[in-house]
């Protein structure tokens, strides 16, 4: 987290009647009031404002990519050595992604499900043929953006492909018993991974920068709640919050 931190100042949005830009469908959302663990510190207003300012900076210049939004987290007073390192699949009210490209690791019989789920699919014996080629796991982790595996091939999988998925930042999503592909893959789109590994900052993506505003004020206010609920002294434990774009500077949330 070098980057220089940019002091945002811009307007507090106001929520469009009717979005401009043409929005993925996605299942009717409750509206989510912010919690008092993440109000005791940090206000709506403010998340706002900073989204704001992300969304619009990255609008000034056109990618060929979509960019992603991740916020930046550094924490005081954590003793690593000592305290477990939090880390787990954080919920979020909306899509992580615009698009999503998913593969179910599982056997031959499962493949009829995994395309009419639009999942790819590969074998849980290719994958173990993988174990003594790390570049062959490493290219499959980065292929796809999350996978999926019946319960009872999760502690395999694990064996063989955690170390090359964990530097993806890549992890594989349980299908439970009797739960519908498309139930697991809507989870999966509505989930991201905190990592946290040696160092006490790190970064958490919570959106992409074709998001309204709200939808993404939404996701960062989710992630922010979880992981103080997973700090052993929430706020006390938060040195500084920031949100940046792949392509742009880096804002001050808190």
């Amino acid at each position: 987290m070098s980057a220089d931190v940019v002091q945002e100042d811009a307007a507090e949005p106001t929520r469009p009647t009717q979005s401009t830009a043409e929005a993925e469908p996605q299942q009717e959302q409750e509206p989510r009031s912010p919690t008092p663990i993440l109000l005791k510190r940090l206000s709506e207003e403010k998340v706002y404002k900073c989204v704001n300012t992300v969304l619009r900076a990255a609008s000034t210049k056109r990618r060929r990519f979509v960019e992603t939004v991740d916020l930046l987290v550094c924490l005081k007073d954590y003793n690593i050595q000592k305290y477990k390192r939090v880390s787990g699949v954080l919920k979020l009210p909306h899509y992580l992604k615009p698009g999503f490209r998913g593969c179910l690791i599982g056997f031959k019989a499962e493949r009829k499900e995994a395309r009419a789920a639009n999942l790819d699919f590969i074998g849980v014996h290719e994958v173990k043929l993988m174990h003594s080629r790390p570049m062959a796991m490493k290219r499959l982790a980065a292929r796809y953006d999350g996978f999926l595996a019946r319960e009872q091939h999760i502690q395999v999988l694990n064996k063989v492909l955690r170390q090359s998925f964990s530097k993806k930042r890549k992890y594989i999503t349980p299908v439970l018993l009797g739960q519908p592909l498309h139930d697991a893959v809507e989870e999966i789109r509505r989930s991201t991974m905190l990592w946290m590994k040696s160092d006490p900052a790190f970064g958490i993506s919570v959106g992409h920068v074709k998001m309204d505003v709200y939808e993404l004020a939404d996701n960062v206010m989710a992630v922010v709640t979880q992981v103080l609920e997973k700090l052993r002294h929430g706020w006390d434990n938060v040195r500084s919050l920031n949100i940046k774009s792949s392509m742009g500077p880096v804002y001050q949330l808190y």
